[in-house]
């Protein structure tokens, strides 16, 4: 990890320009390694910033097609891969500020099988 080819540090640019004012965070699918620094610090710097909104979006077998807040996906027993991103995420943005929503991907985009504008705007305007 000690060179990153060209492209990979013009990703990191462009993703640090990307979230530098964003008021809601979306991490679709993506688990926040503990190992990953980078990604990590970059989401800590916005957050001082003033208040940031994560969504989280993942699958996990047994949890409802819904969103959750913390209080509610903790009573849920589910593996402990997606707690810990649940801890780590909340642990940058504060529990009241983040929301789970465990039924992955595609359900986060539809509704009765079909895709859905509802849906869709449940994902990205949370208020």
């Amino acid at each position: 990890k000690e060179q990153h080819p060209p492209f990979l540090e013009e990703i990191q640019r462009d993703m640090k320009v990307a979230i530098e004012n964003a008021k809601h965070i979306i991490l679709l699918g993506y688990s926040l390694p503990e190992d990953d620094f980078l990604y990590r610090t970059i989401l800590s710097a916005r957050k001082k910033d003033g208040t940031v909104k994560c969504s989280i979006v993942n699958f996990q077998r047994g949890l409802p097609d819904k969103w959750l807040d913390c209080g509610q996906w903790k009573t849920y027993k589910f593996d402990h891969s997606l707690n810990s991103l649940c801890e780590r995420v909340s642990n940058i943005f504060g529990e009241e500020n983040v929301r789970l929503y465990g039924a992955g991907v595609p359900a986060v985009f539809l509704g009765h099988g079909r895709a859905s504008v509802e849906k869709v705007k449940q994902l990205l305007e949370w208020k």
